[in-house]
């Protein structure tokens, strides 16, 4: 996502970061680990297969996508896919971007976990 051209900054803070838990009070004793979360610059928080619209929103190139996958008729089905792009990322990472299992590890050690429309995370 951060290679992509950006309709709207998106800012994207690692999970282990300690400043998660400074800036962010309100995320306390929620599973960071279990899904994407995207909390916007007014506070409020999506997670799953909302938060990956909200970021792919963010995206000039996938905002139509985006507003497609947002229409309440079609919510079974970005939450379907969601679920099959969390639970196979590492495979569909490494198919696409042809990255090896070591890279992606520690890649994702790394990763964010957490993501902010407009400044609210520093990257």
């Amino acid at each position: 996502m951060e290679r992509q051209p950006a309709a709207i900054e998106l800012r994207f803070l690692p999970l282990q970061s300690p400043e998660v838990a400074t800036r962010f009070p309100q995320l306390e004793g929620i599973d960071l680990r279990a899904q994407l979360t995207v909390i916007t610059e007014i506070g409020e928080i999506h997670r799953g297969a909302e938060a990956s619209i909200m970021c792919l929103r963010a995206l000039k190139n996938y905002r139509g996508l985006a507003n497609r996958l947002a229409d309440p008729i079609l919510a079974p089905v970005a939450d379907r896919l969601y679920g099959l792009m969390a639970s196979n990322r590492l495979r569909l990472s490494r198919r696409f971007f042809k990255a090896t299992s070591k890279e992606l590890l520690e890649l994702a050690a790394k990763s964010p976990a957490a993501c902010s429309v407009k400044g609210a995370c520093n990257g």
